[in-house]
């Protein structure tokens, strides 16, 4: 199946790519805290969930590792399934849509199910988009992205002072520290929404859909 190509002038989607990967992350922010406050398991973040699954067996709670064990599997049939969408040339929204509904049902099931399908919407949103523009991002675990930031932190102090200024640099350092802060707005956001609101996890399964609706297809 040949892949779509973006010709010049082409719209990328209905928000320009940093604004969709700004909400994207935003909604894993929200969706994690969520996931840590209501299920005490994350759902994008698989190393804390690593750790959370390492320590249960080693205080011989045979129950609890296995429900971390069913959310990382979770995580990993969401990945597996959006990227297997995007390969076939199925619109990115509709993995995201698959999320939204993922998200939707988690506020009318037990604890249990719901983190597991919390861990399978994040893997799904996950898959659905690495590429924004110029960038490439992950939007649900920003480990990776703020190791950038810094090692680009790091390039900027140890730059010689009559070295000319690496414009690309400059842009690329913006764009992972914008990444972290609306992680960190979306977790705050969504530990409030938590506390105020009876079913939080409705807003981002009504905003998922939209987010990549329009951008082409891709082989």
């Amino acid at each position: 199946m040949a892949a779509a190509v973006k010709m010049p002038g082409q719209s990328s989607g209905l928000l320009p790519p940093m604004l969709q990967a700004g909400v994207l992350v935003m909604i894993a922010g929200y969706a994690d805290a969520i996931g840590f406050l209501q299920h005490r398991a994350f759902a994008g973040q698989m190393t804390g969930n690593t750790i959370l699954l390492a320590i249960s067996l080693a205080e011989a709670g045979w129950s609890q590792a296995g429900f971390y064990l069913a959310v990382i599997a979770s995580f990993l049939v969401g990945v597996a399934i959006s990227g297997s969408l995007v390969r076939l040339g199925i619109a990115q929204a509709v993995a995201l849509s698959l999320a939204a509904v993922a998200l939707a049902i988690c506020a009318f099931v037990t604890a249990r199910w719901g983190a597991l399908l919390l861990a399978f919407a994040m893997g799904t949103q996950n898959a659905a988009a690495t590429h924004f523009g110029a960038a490439t991002l992950n939007t649900v675990f920003i480990t990776g992205d703020l190791q950038k930031l810094f090692e680009k932190v790091l390039a900027w102090l140890w730059q010689p002072v009559s070295a000319p200024k690496d414009e690309g640099a400059s842009a690329g350092f913006a764009t992972l520290a914008l990444v972290w802060a609306e992680y960190f707005a979306g977790a705050l956001i969504g530990a409030l929404a938590n506390a105020t609101l009876s079913h939080p996890l409705l807003i981002p399964a009504v905003l998922l859909p939209f987010v990549l609706l329009g951008r082409p297809r891709r082989a």
